[in-house]
């Protein structure tokens, strides 16, 4: 009886190929060690850009369609509710003309902000990226490179967009009371979804906010992501990059208290 061998893969012999921009945008959901092992392998940006064209799309789609089932008159007066006692007091001392003007104006400025806020998020990201580059390699003696940051970022973030504004589109399309809904947390994976706003502080309705089911899947993906690229333990990854995330809640928090009622 023969006895069959299995060869060995010599180092002239092809390696295995990559997973492709496909499989690492479908792996991120199930898969992300796997993912982020393969894209430090490579220096190409086509998968992350992929993913952002994506988050791009997305959002796009929830914007277009907040803005024809609800009306970006009934959004800005509902964001309006938001405002602070000093700026709905100076908006209501203003004459009939003037304040017809500016709540014009205020629905121009949410209508642009609104489809333009992929862009800010990206310029938020490159920042937020440089800072826990950062942190990795001055805080722990890591070698990362700063690309690779931004790179995490992009993917880490697509299932927390993508998820969220897909579910964010649905629930739109199937609200029944438009005054109820609120642009910037349009479906309730967050405890500040349910808490009464004019009955609770800023403070507290801001990170109650702050901490979306999905917002944590995308922390949890940046520091496997970062665990990878950094060569750290993940217990170290995750420590850093939920700190931050910590320090930033607290921050917005305490600046929405500021400017609160």
């Amino acid at each position: 009886m023969s006895t069959a061998v299995t060869p060995e893969i010599g180092p002239d012999q092809p390696k295995q190929p990559g997973m492709g921009v496909f499989g690492h945008i479908i792996g991120m959901f199930y898969e992300p060690t796997k993912v982020f092992e393969d894209l430090a392998k490579k220096p190409s940006w086509s998968s992350p850009l992929a993913a952002y064209a994506l988050l791009f799309a997305m959002s796009l789609v929830f914007v277009t369609v907040a803005g024809q089932k609800i009306g970006w008159e009934q959004i800005q007066a509902n964001n309006l509710k938001f405002a602070s006692k000093a700026q709905l007091d100076r908006l209501e001392s203003l004459p009939p003309e003037q304040k017809a003007q500016q709540v014009r104006i205020g629905q121009k400025v949410t209508q642009f902000v609104s489809y333009g806020f992929n862009i800010l998020r990206l310029v938020f990201w490159a920042v937020v990226a440089l800072i826990l580059w950062a942190t990795f390699n001055f805080g722990l003696g890591s070698e990362m490179k700063y690309p690779d940051g931004l790179k995490i970022l992009l993917m880490s973030c697509m299932p927390y967009v993508v998820c969220k504004a897909a579910l964010s589109t649905v629930a739109t399309l199937a609200i029944k009371d438009p005054e109820t809904f609120v642009m910037q947390n349009p479906i309730g994976t967050n405890l500040g979804f349910y808490l009464n706003f004019n009955e609770t502080s800023r403070f507290l309705y801001t990170l109650a906010s702050e901490y979306d089911l999905f917002y944590i899947w995308a922390l949890v993906l940046t520091a496997i992501g970062f665990s990878v690229f950094a060569k750290v333990k993940k217990g170290t990854a995750f420590g850093v990059v939920f700190g931050w995330a910590i320090v930033w809640s607290l921050i917005i928090s305490a600046l929405a208290m500021l400017g609160g009622r």
